[in-house]
């Protein structure tokens, strides 16, 4: 089994450009490592064909799961400029050629501030939350950071915190959880710095 394996794979690698085959291991050994193969801040000489951080409707429907739905509520009863269903501009960081694409987080407060809720990705509709390195979730909040928002995780269910955004840690959704986010996002709101705030929480 293993040597028809290493045969088909062989076949496969000969039946494609050998920049592609590098490009793509490359991919995978820094996904294995935990590091990003792209620049999160993107160079400011580039022009962008839509303006960063801009936010329109959503022209398709989002899944959204019941923890969500249960902290949209929360923050709303809490008062927050809470906005569901929006996309935002955000910048191409693999390739800063001046492509923008539209990102639709799970809750946006105000013009600049997301929040993520994220379990496995047998929990969340396929999606791209690893238990191990969150590859695709940085990349995500690289990009809403270079459009200049601040990006808050519930990471829940063993998934591990995303470096250089705000991280709520917790096995299952609660209502201390809610609490935590609500204040943190409150205070962001008001002015203060997210980079006050602790990179990783654990909610108790």
């Amino acid at each position: 089994m293993a040597d028809g394996h290493r045969s088909a794979t062989r076949r496969h690698d000969r039946s494609r450009p050998r920049g592609l085959i590098a490009f793509e291991r490359c991919i995978r050994a820094c996904r294995a490592q935990g590091v990003r193969w792209w620049k999160p801040v993107p160079p400011k000489k580039v022009v962008w064909d839509a303006a960063l951080g801009s936010v329109a409707p959503s022209r398709r429907e989002t899944w959204t799961g019941k923890d969500e739905r249960s902290l949209i509520a929360a923050c709303v009863d809490a008062g927050l400029p809470v906005r569901t269903g929006v996309t935002v501009t955000v910048p191409d960081v693999y390739y800063p050629t001046g492509a923008t694409w539209r990102a639709t987080p799970d809750i946006l407060i105000g013009d600049s501030l997301v929040i993520e809720v994220d379990h496995p990705a047998e929990l969340h509709g396929g999606s791209t939350h690893e238990e191990g390195f969150p590859a695709a979730d940085l990349q995500r909040d690289d990009v809403y950071r270079a459009a200049g928002l601040t990006v808050i995780r519930v990471r829940l269910r063993g998934l591990a915190p995303v470096a250089d955004s705000i991280n709520f840690v917790r096995s299952n959704y609660t209502r201390a959880v809610a609490t935590a986010v609500i204040t943190c996002a409150r205070q962001i709101v008001d002015g203060a710095d997210p980079a006050s705030f602790a990179s990783v929480t654990v909610v108790d």
